[in-house]
């Protein structure tokens, strides 16, 4: 009974015997590195330790072996270690190890290991760093998103800015969700009321669209959450989760998306700051036009455009009315003037101030 409880957990536990093979693995565990109970039972634990990591974990594993049951902590779990497991297909995964040893027990004889994964910790650190590097913000919200969707749950995610119309998908991690973003109307759609908690709409309980869609894409469940902005304020952007099977608990999906959107929060807000910054370095503060940085920018990204007219225009008698009325009544002409060529030129081109 007991080795069929351990083989239903959803948690990797094996099995290490004193030489370092391994005697015993539940399901999760093979399936963590890809094996099966004939290919990944009775080999060498190395097989599934990436190159990298091989050394200093064996020498960890031969100073717990030549200690003594007391110094070994037997029955004690010890502190987790970090390493690279390797899959069969190759790839590395990063995984955090909490071993116990028993390998005075007589019938355990080794040592007993949890292996969790350790993507959402890699991501987090990817999702930060980059935040504080200023890396670009799609690119860092596409790893958020990709932070739902770990293991063990079937789960599809995106990230959406319905501002726009169609909703342009920032990053989406399956077909389903794609397509559900994609058709459903903005009118119908689950995700339109912003939700600053994590809200959970369930297929079964609706009739017509769009939870006739929904069905047809093969998805039970849909969640949604808002990301917020400065003074918890929601944006424009929604994270969207859908699974193919109902969940009767919802509060672990939830759970994703809230932090989810709790980090995506942070990248909106830096990205927002980037943004205004950018906006201050190169436009002009009195006019909103582009100042002389902003027209150097312009230029040089347009460098390879075969022709671009330049019109240069001066406002005679300005310094008179400064002189006369005071800055204040030149301030208010300049405003005026930049708003009526705004509301005149095409929408392709460009208005500068660059002095005056």
């Amino acid at each position: 009974m007991y080795r069929r409880l351990l083989d239903q957990m959803p948690t990797a536990v094996f099995v290490v015997d004193p030489q370092g093979t391994i005697s015993w693995a539940n399901r999760a565990a093979l399936r963590l590195v890809g094996a099966t109970p004939e290919d990944g039972i009775g080999v060498s634990m190395l097989e599934f330790v990436h190159p990298d990591d091989q050394e200093w974990l064996v020498n960890s594993f031969l100073a717990m072996m030549a200690a003594k049951g007391n110094e070994r902590g037997d029955g004690n779990p010890w502190m987790a270690l970090n390493f690279h497991a390797r899959h069969r297909d190759g790839s590395s995964i990063p995984v955090e190890l909490t071993g116990a040893g028993a390998v005075d027990d007589p019938v355990l004889n080794g040592i007993v290991y949890e292996a969790r994964l350790r993507q959402e910790d890699a991501m987090l650190r990817r999702t930060l760093v980059g935040v504080g590097v200023g890396d670009d913000a799609d690119t860092l919200l596409a790893t958020v998103t990709d932070m739902v969707v770990l293991p063990p749950i079937a789960i599809e995610c995106a990230m959406v800015d319905i501002a726009t119309s169609p909703p342009r998908v920032i990053a989406a991690t399956g077909p389903a969700v794609a397509e559900a973003v994609r058709v459903v109307a903005p009118e119908q759609a689950p995700w339109g009321p912003p939700a600053i908690a994590a809200d959970t709409w369930v297929v079964a309980d609706h009739d017509g669209e769009p939870a006739d869609t929904f069905t047809r894409l093969g998805v039970a469940d849909v969640f949604h959450v808002a990301v917020t902005g400065t003074g918890r304020e929601p944006t424009s952007i929604r994270i969207i989760a859908v699974t193919p099977v109902h969940h009767v608990v919802s509060d672990g999906p939830c759970q994703r998306l809230q932090r989810a959107a709790e980090l995506a929060a942070i990248v909106v807000e830096r990205a927002g700051a980037d943004a205004a910054l950018h906006h201050a370095a190169t436009h002009d503060p009195l006019t909103g036009l582009l100042n002389r940085s902003g027209l150097s920018d312009m230029v040089d990204a347009g460098s390879e455009l075969p022709v671009v007219g330049v019109l240069y225009l001066d406002l005679d008698g300005f310094k008179d009315i400064n002189d006369r009325l005071g800055h204040h009544a030149g301030d208010q002409l300049l405003s005026v003037v930049a708003t009526r060529i705004r509301h005149v030129v095409r929408g392709e081109d460009v208005v500068c101030r660059i002095g005056g």
